[in-house]
C-alpha cells in the first residue's frame, strides 16, 4: 500500500529526491514551485509516496484556496522513482492516494497533467484511479534531441533549409555570448518584454517569474542565456533551462535585425552544442504542437529534427459542489 507523506521539503532535499525520478520536468523542481508561489496566488506544496520505507514517487502541487476549499494543480506529476517494481500498479496506487487526500478528505478540485504518454492505455489507467478527462485534446507536445549524437551527426540531421539558414548566420558573422550573468539575464528579459509588447499579453511565463526562478536557482543550475550580436549590435536572446539530464529551450526573443540574419538559428545551434558539451543527455525544443504553436515557430523548431513526443491531456477529480463546478469552469486561466 502506498502512503503519501505531505510535509515541508528544503531545496536540496526536494531536488535530490526528484532528480532520481523518471520524467522529471522543470515544473517539478523546488525552484519553479517557489517562483510560482512568489509571483502568483499559489502555495507550493510537496509530497513523496512511500511503499514501506522506500520512496516510490513524488509530486509538487500548486494550491489555490477559496473558502477553505479550492484548486490543486499538479503539472507533470506524479513522478515515479526509477526502477520501481510493478510500475503500473504503483502509479495507480499513487493516483488513488492523491485523489483520496485532496478530493475525498480535503474536498478540493484536483486537476492534473500527468507526465504520461498520450495513449488509450494511460487514459484507462487514470480512469481506473477515479479521474476523468478534463479536455478533449491531448496535452504537451514537443520534440527531444538526443545529445549523445556527435556534433557532426546533429548538424547533418538538421533540415536542409534550416542548415542553410545557420550557414547564412555564420557567414554574416553573428556572434553568440553564452552565460548566466545578471547582465545577460537583464538583456534577455529586455528582449522578452519587447517581444511581449509586440505580440500582446498572455505569456505562460511572465518575466517576473523568469527572474525569480533564476534568482532561486543555485549557481550550478542557473538558466543559460545565449545572446546574439553582430558588429556590436544586439540581435536578440534565447533562454535554456537545465534540469536532471535534460535541457530545454524556454524563451526565444529575436529582434527584426536578428531575424534578417537568422540569429535564431545561430543561437539555438550554439545552445545545442553548449548543452551537449556540458554533459546533458537531451535537448527539448520547448513545445512543438501542430495546432497550438504559431506556424512560424512550429516550422523553425521542426527544422532541428528532434524526436516527437506527446503527453496525455489534463484529467481531474472533484466532488460535485457548486464551488468545484465554478473552479472547473475557470481553471484554464492563471495556471
Amino acid at each position: 500500500m502506498v502512503h503519501m507523506e505531505l510535509r515541508e521539503f528544503g531545496q536540496d532535499e526536494w531536488n535530490g529526491i526528484v532528480s532520481r525520478m523518471d520524467a522529471l520536468s522543470l515544473m517539478q523542481t523546488w525552484e519553479f514551485g517557489e517562483a510560482k508561489a512568489k509571483t502568483g496566488n499559489w502555495t507550493a506544496t510537496r509530497a513523496v509516496f512511500r511503499k514501506g520505507a522506500e520512496i516510490v514517487g513524488a509530486a509538487q502541487f500548486a494550491v489555490r484556496t477559496v473558502l477553505n476549499r479550492g484548486l490543486v494543480w499538479v503539472n507533470r506529476a506524479p513522478l515515479l522513482a526509477n526502477g520501481s517494481h510493478n510500475e503500473t500498479d504503483v502509479y495507480l496506487e499513487i493516483l488513488e492516494e492523491l485523489r483520496r487526500h485532496w478530493m475525498d478528505k480535503r474536498k478540493m478540485y484536483l486537476r492534473m497533467a500527468p507526465p504520461l504518454a498520450a495513449s488509450e492505455e494511460n487514459y484507462a489507467l487514470v480512469q481506473r484511479a477515479g479521474y476523468s478527462r478534463a479536455t478533449t485534446t491531448d496535452g504537451w507536445v514537443s520534440e527531444m534531441l538526443d545529445l549523445d549524437l556527435s556534433v557532426d551527426e546533429l548538424r547533418k540531421n538538421l533540415h536542409g533549409k534550416w542548415r542553410n539558414c545557420l550557414i547564412k548566420a555564420e557567414r554574416c558573422q553573428v556572434e553568440c555570448e553564452i552565460g548566466s550573468t545578471d547582465g545577460l539575464m537583464d538583456e534577455l528579459l529586455g528582449d522578452y518584454r519587447a517581444l511581449l509588447g509586440r505580440i500582446g499579453p498572455g505569456a505562460s511565463l511572465p518575466p517576473a517569474l523568469v527572474r525569480t526562478l533564476q534568482d532561486l536557482l543555485p549557481a550550478s543550475r542557473k538558466m543559460v542565456i545565449c545572446a546574439a550580436r553582430q558588429a556590436g549590435r544586439r540581435l536578440g536572446s534565447i533562454l535554456i533551462v537545465p534540469y536532471g539530464d535534460k535541457s530545454m529551450y524556454l524563451i526565444g526573443a529575436i529582434n527584426h535585425e536578428g531575424r534578417k540574419v537568422n540569429a535564431n538559428h545561430h543561437l539555438v545551434w550554439n545552445a545545442i552544442c553548449e548543452m551537449k558539451e556540458r554533459g546533458f543527455k537531451w535537448f527539448d525544443l520547448g513545445g512543438v504542437h501542430p495546432d497550438d504553436t504559431p506556424p512560424g515557430i512550429l516550422h523553425f523548431k521542426r527544422g532541428v529534427r528532434g524526436t516527437p513526443y506527446r503527453l496525455m491531456g489534463d484529467v481531474d477529480a472533484a466532488r460535485d459542489s457548486w464551488l468545484n463546478r465554478i473552479i472547473r469552469a475557470r481553471v484554464g486561466y492563471g495556471r
